[in-house]
């Protein structure tokens, strides 16, 4: 489970990294650990219980300062005062000039249009690969995420995709989404189900059964009920059938959410279980808009009654109909 403050740092920071693999993912994830050595660490220059905001990091080592502007972006998310929470987020760059964290939440606290934040976004996560330098990328690729001052980078690059996303630009967020997870196929961050959402909303089968197979071990809604519109876009209506039972059996609270007979939430939960409407919810929220870009699929589902053979004729002249060619082709990448 997912606690509400853990939930908090999630929002704040823009990514869906905490409701990624179910109970498993604890607020430790999101913790900094001394990143300047062993022989000494920031206790050394702090002292027990003293003011944060009085401490000076002029003339301390550079890991320090970065770790120290890393601890005010910490205590910041615990400040009930959101402009003060701000202004440590303004010192945390005046510090630290790569402090991608703070940059995130200065960005999104800036507002503007839709493209500029976007352009933003994609400056800081330059800045956050020039910090971390070509050779890091070379020599830690396939384990980010695990190296801990990655995660800044990841959380940022992750955020660029989502708003790309939500522009409509799904091409360009599958490309960052795709560069991510090979970054880190453990996928810590859940970076796997916004993925799987955009390959189906473009038809885009391959990408969406390469995902298949790369979890297999996958039991969520968001991959269970992916896989009956993945078959249902195939024009396998039997397959479809099979994928929906399994589906059913997953977590039954995602269909009503998708026939309309139950509307989502204003508000979303803090935590999800697996099984459990709470997941209904987030699968929603990362496969939804799949179900949604085809209706003929929703009527589909609206109407199956276990035959696998419904309405094929009606599905496929809908899908001739003014149906715009997907742009990708069925080759894996």
């Amino acid at each position: 489970m997912l606690d509400k403050k853990t939930h908090t740092m999630r929002k704040r920071f823009g990514d869906s990294e905490l409701a990624a693999i179910g109970p498993e993912i604890l607020p430790t994830h999101m913790e900094f650990p001394d990143l300047v050595g062993d022989d000494w660490g920031i206790d050394d220059f702090l002292p027990p219980g003293c003011d944060i905001s009085q401490v000076s990091a002029v003339g301390k080592p550079r890991e320090f300062q970065r770790f120290f502007a890393r601890e005010l972006m910490w205590q910041s998310d615990e400040c009930p005062d959101f402009l003060v929470a701000l202004s440590m987020a303004v010192r945390s760059v005046r510090i630290d000039p790569a402090c991608l964290d703070a940059r995130l939440l200065l960005a999104d606290f800036a507002g503007g249009p839709a493209d500029e934040y976007i352009e933003e976004l994609r400056r800081i996560v330059a800045l956050g690969e020039q910090d971390l330098g070509a050779r890091f990328f070379e020599e830690n690729r396939g384990r980010f995420w695990g190296v801990m001052e990655t995660r800044p980078y990841m959380r940022a690059r992750a955020k660029l995709a989502e708003e790309l996303h939500k522009a409509r630009r799904t091409s360009e967020a599958m490309a960052e989404y795709e560069a991510l997870l090979s970054l880190n196929p453990n996928d810590n961050q859940g970076l796997r189900y916004p993925l799987l959402g955009c390959y189906l909303e473009e038809e885009w089968l391959e990408g969406a059964r390469r995902l298949f197979r790369d979890y297999e071990a996958e039991g969520s809604a968001m991959f269970e009920w992916g896989r009956v519109l993945e078959r249902y876009l195939a024009d396998d209506l039997a397959g479809a059938v099979e994928a929906l039972t399994q589906a059913r059996r997953t977590n039954s609270h995602v269909e009503p959410f998708l026939t309309g007979k139950k509307k989502l939430p204003k508000s979303r939960p803090d935590f999800y279980e697996p099984h459990h409407v709470t997941e209904a919810i987030l699968c929603m929220d990362e496969i939804g808009g799949a179900w949604r870009r085809h209706a003929e699929a929703i009527a589909w589902l609206k109407r199956e009654h276990g035959s696998g053979n419904l309405f094929v004729e009606e599905r496929q002249s809908k899908r001739i109909k003014g149906k715009k060619k997907s742009r990708f082709s069925s080759s894996v990448m």
